[in-house]
Formats: C-alpha cells, sequence, structure tokens
C-alpha cells in the first residue's frame, strides 16, 4: 500500500546498526547505506540494565539513530542552502 499521492517506488535506503558492548556499556554505530553518514550513541550499563543487557543496547541504538537523524537533516538544510545559493546567484 502507497500514501496517497505517491505513485511509484523512488528509492530505499538502508541504516546498518552495530553494537559493540564492553563491561561499562554498549556503543551503537549506525550508518546509511553505503556508508554516506553516520553516528555513534553511547550508554552506560547501570546496575539494573547489567541483569537485562539488552536495555542498555537499546539506549545506545536510540542515541546512535538520534544523532543520525540530526546529521541527515543538517546535510538536507546544507544542501538546500547550497542548491538556493545557485538559483539565487542566476546560474
Amino acid at each position: 500500500m502507497t500514501p496517497t499521492g505517491i505513485s511509484r517506488h523512488v528509492t530505499s535506503w538502508t541504516v546498518r546498526v552495530d553494537i559493540f558492548e564492553s563491561d561499562g556499556g554498549s556503543t551503537a554505530h549506525a550508518v546509511i547505506e553505503p556508508g554516506t553518514l553516520d553516528a555513534y550513541g553511547t550508554a552506560a550499563a547501570p546496575l539494573c540494565d547489567q541483569l537485562v543487557p539488552e536495555i542498555t543496547d537499546e539506549v545506545a541504538v536510540a542515541r546512535a539513530l538520534h544523532a543520525l537523524a540530526d546529521r541527515l537533516s543538517a546535510a538536507a538544510d546544507d544542501d538546500r542552502a547550497a542548491v538556493a545559493s545557485l538559483l539565487g546567484s542566476g546560474r
């Protein structure tokens, strides 16, 4: 099912997330494939999370994806500004 007004598939993006665990917590690395943008997120493992390590992973992944979203938004803003500058310069 496609949303109203969308007639065809244009492209797909894949986000890969790798999680690295240590005694002190987890680090997640999120990448928009094929490696155009990436970001990291970390989370410490308090005692309650040590009982269920997936919680620390979830926090690290959420932080990495949030940072990735911020980077993607900033890249889009920069691209829009560059195009607007070109259009404003008469090119």
